[in-house]
């Protein structure tokens, strides 16, 4: 029986989806060099751009146009952010007006052009920290030790006024945000109540992180807040 040749066998087995890596994700140089191979980079941003839900995928800051019909103030909201997606901003509005859907458009951008981001409901965030003191492995999306360092994150907290208004809630709470101002990272709050009844909500824990938390909201590097009721 006659044998194929050595070198279709070779290409038979080396046959890469990345021929710059050969699908390690890694490109070595010389003489000791390892640099991030771009189809890793790719696959990494696009389970990040998967996370955002299936009603807010479809859409792009640079070309969404307003919807007078959810809320007059879209338009100009829209505008805002096309002229400064790094802005941090306090969203709070009725249901339905778009604040979420402000928050993951802010998010994606982030994304596209490789900045560090996460975005997710406040209620599921603190969820993950009560799991990880409890003995989970799994840590939680962002902690305020991540985010120490000079690289600015974009944080998108979503429905801020849901989550329960517990001491150690208010704990958490206040070490993030404590964080996220020190450090200037870029923050997206949406809420469903106005600002100052926000304060009143996270004062049920403490009067004392209600007051320290907002304050570092609002007098955040670069913040800005709309209400939209």
């Amino acid at each position: 029986m006659e044998s194929a040749p050595l070198d279709n066998f070779r290409d038979a087995q080396e046959v890469f989806e990345c021929v710059a890596c050969e699908d390690r994700g890694w490109i070595f140089l010389e003489p000791r060099g390892v640099k991030q191979c771009e189809c890793l980079k790719a696959k990494q941003r696009r389970r990040l751009l998967d996370r955002i839900p299936p009603e807010y995928s479809g859409f792009d800051l640079e070309t969404i146009y307003a919807d007078a019909t959810r809320h007059p103030q879209q338009e100009s909201l829209i505008n805002a952010l096309r002229a400064d997606p790094d802005i941090s901003i306090l969203l709070c509005g009725r249901v339905g007006c778009g604040k979420s859907l402000f928050g993951w458009l802010l998010y994606k951008k982030a994304i596209e052009v490789e900045r560090p981001a996460v975005a997710l409901p406040l209620a599921e965030l603190l969820g993950q920290f009560r799991r990880y003191e409890c003995g989970s492995d799994q840590l939680p999306a962002v902690t305020s030790e991540s985010l120490r360092e000079n690289r600015r994150w974009l944080i998108f907290l979503d429905e801020f006024d849901k989550a329960r208004a517990s001491e150690f809630a208010g704990e958490q709470l206040f070490l993030l945000m404590d964080a996220i101002y020190t450090y200037r990272h870029q923050l997206i709050v949406t809420s469903n109540i106005s600002k100052d009844e926000l304060r009143a909500h996270w004062s049920k824990a403490s009067e004392q992180y209600g007051v320290s938390i907002m304050r570092r909201l609002l007098e955040l590097d670069r913040m800005a807040w709309k209400e939209m009721f």
